[in-house]
């Protein structure tokens, strides 16, 4: 079998790889597998960043002491959020058995 024949074997079956479990399944590992290790990394690579700040002056001292570290801290903080409501939703999903969204606490 070429590499030709195996991508046409996977795009025509394609719909019985991408179920809801599996989806569910992705964001776990991404939560709970993947973004600690980013994090971990990211907080080496900011406390650096933080250390040279002192070296730096003007503009150059507040990116390195201010910025990159809070606006890194955000969106990480951001994406764990997302993640979390998106394994929830799909939890949720999985539960309930249906392909409807599944409906996120406040809504009604």
């Amino acid at each position: 079998m070429t590499i030709e024949e195996i991508k046409n074997e996977i795009v025509t079956h394609i719909d019985e790889f991408i179920t809801p479990e599996m989806k569910a399944e992705g964001v776990k590992f991404l939560r709970n597998e993947v973004l600690p290790y980013v994090k971990e990394v990211l907080q080496t690579a900011l406390g650096k960043v933080e250390k040279q700040a002192a070296d730096e002056k003007g503009w150059c001292y507040f990116r390195d002491k201010y910025f990159y570290p809070n606006f890194s801290r955000v969106m990480l903080y951001a994406v764990d959020k997302v993640l979390g409501k998106m394994e929830a939703a799909a939890t949720a999903e999985l539960t309930k058995g249906s392909d409807a969204p599944a409906q996120q606490s406040g809504q009604e």
